[in-house]
């Protein structure tokens, strides 16, 4: 059910603090499911809800916690909740406000409203609405006002637009919902504005660095905090007075900002912003939290399935390589499920973390290849290869990964890539010929990195299963164990 929602919203009082020089925002993003801690390269573990709230608890001055969205879909526990066990926890954390990521859509349009409403503090979208009577979905508001430690904090939210499968729900970019958001601000009593956005500074997905900055541009001097996410970056920037700050992702660490007020004033003086890892080794968990999110724990996902017999990684440790082992070898068990395909293609944001040498389990599967997500053939020109590739490959990374019939050449000139050569089983790639590439359906339907595939029509599900499903089958049908390929698809040369 959608309703209008009241532009005059109750403020948030936290009596504790009557009044504070220096308040605190704890903000996190694209938590995607990451619950618990987890071992990383290195041996150290990080990470979870536990030590997140576990690290709130050593500031003991008054705060808001503030999450930019994707907290739907990532793990299995998200997985099979379709998000509800996301919500739980974060109800449980005492959040006050968040905003809708992209990824909130991923189990269609009904579930994500219910998952709106299950909230029990704010979600923020100024920027959503019924397609047809324009009032928001029940639940969503387009800002709020917090009061903490006697101050009075605007928080606005802008969700990612576009949302996935959306039906019933329209987004926009958001700035024209942005200043109305300002004007009514005006008349009401705040001492600090704060953007809260599903989106980033530095989106290297779509090859630029303001779609944030473009958002917020001429609005300056009414912004002071930017609150964002998507891109999974860990930043603290200040341009033109307004500082922008983002959290990285999976729970492996938050972000601290602490605003100072002069005490005679009351006027905000200063904002210094902080990214802060969750060690477990310097960090002591909240124990409530700790065992509520224990408690979420699905049996048997964390029983091993096979075993990695060396690392297989997210990222190369040769700098002229832009290709990945894991990205690699996942490209090659998709071109193997499709060999009617010229070649295989996976979008590199697509794989989520590396799978270390020894044990694998359903959740470490799980965890890295997290999405609803289906094989694709896809038919498409020479021509349009070429130009996907040159717009995919950034200075120190490329948007996709390739199957090994696949060797793409370039060099980075004037800022930006000069590709050189690209072969498909050892011949350059012909312009004028037709070529039937397999690629995850999130891709070939558009999505992100690959908003060229949006208006190629000739393109069909090959199976029901699931990318994790593909890497689980790879797994169990080599017992022995498995290994990283080597690199060097994605090549610069001099």
């Amino acid at each position: 059910m959608l309703k209008k929602t009241s532009l005059l919203f109750g403020f948030l009082a936290l009596p504790l603090f009557l009044f504070a020089s220096e308040i605190a925002i704890f903000h996190t993003s694209d938590t995607h499911g990451f619950y618990f801690p987890r071992k990383v390269s290195g041996g150290k573990v990080i990470g979870g809800f536990a030590l997140v709230k576990g690290y709130i608890d050593e500031y003991k001055g008054p705060y808001l916690l503030l999450d930019s969205g994707d907290y739907t879909s990532g793990t299995l526990e998200a997985k099979e909740s379709k998000g509800q066990t996301s919500i739980k926890i974060m109800n449980e954390m005492g959040y006050n406000a968040t905003t809708i990521g992209n990824h909130e859509g991923d189990f269609k349009e009904p579930q994500m409203l219910k998952n709106l409403k299950d909230f029990k503090f704010d979600v923020l979208a100024a920027n959503v609405h019924d397609k047809e009577t324009r009032t928001y979905p029940e639940s969503v508001k387009p800002y709020n006002v917090y009061e903490v430690g006697g101050k009075k904090f605007a928080v606005i939210g802008i969700a990612k637009d576009p949302l996935p499968d959306s039906k019933r729900i329209k987004t926009s970019k958001g700035r024209k919902e942005l200043k109305k958001a300002l004007y009514e601000l005006d008349s009401i009593p705040h001492d600090v504005t704060i953007l809260l956005i599903h989106n980033s500074i530095a989106d290297d997905k779509h090859a630029k660095d303001s779609a944030t900055m473009q958002l917020v541009k001429d609005y300056e001097d009414k912004i002071d905090l930017v609150l964002g996410g998507h891109a999974h970056k860990i930043l603290q920037r200040k341009v033109d007075g307004v500082t922008y700050v983002e959290s990285g992702s999976e729970t492996k660490g938050l972000s601290e900002v602490i605003l100072n007020f002069d005490d005679e004033t009351g006027k905000l003086t200063d904002i210094k912003a902080k990214y802060v890892e969750l060690d477990s080794t310097k960090i002591k968990p909240n124990t409530k939290i700790q065992e509520f999110v224990e408690e979420q724990r699905i049996p048997g996902v964390d029983e091993v399935i096979g075993k990695a017999l060396t690392d297989i990684r997210l990222r190369s440790n040769n700098p002229s390589e832009l290709d990945s082992s894991l990205g690699d070898l996942f490209a090659d068990i998709i071109k193997a499920q499709a060999p009617q395909a010229d070649f295989a293609l996976h979008n590199t944001g697509g794989v989520r973390v590396d799978i270390l040498e020894g044990d694998i389990t359903k959740r470490l599967v799980t965890n890295a290849f997290p999405f609803p997500n289906k094989v694709m053939l896809v038919r498409v020109n020479g021509a349009f290869i070429r130009k996907l590739i040159a717009k995919s490959i950034h200075e120190k990374r490329s948007l996709f990964q390739y199957s090994n019939n696949v060797k793409i050449e370039y060099r980075w000139k004037h800022n930006r890539p000069e590709v050189i050569s690209i072969k498909v089983d050892g011949k350059e790639i012909d312009k004028d010929k037709m070529y039937l590439v397999a690629v995850n359906d999130y891709i070939a339907n558009g999505g992100s990195e690959g908003y060229m595939f949006k208006k190629i029509t000739d393109k069909k599900v090959i199976s029901d299963k699931y990318l994790s499903d593909y890497f689980t089958d790879y797994i169990t049908a080599n017992p022995q164990g498995i290994k990283a390929p080597a690199t060097g698809r994605i090549k610069k040369v001099k």
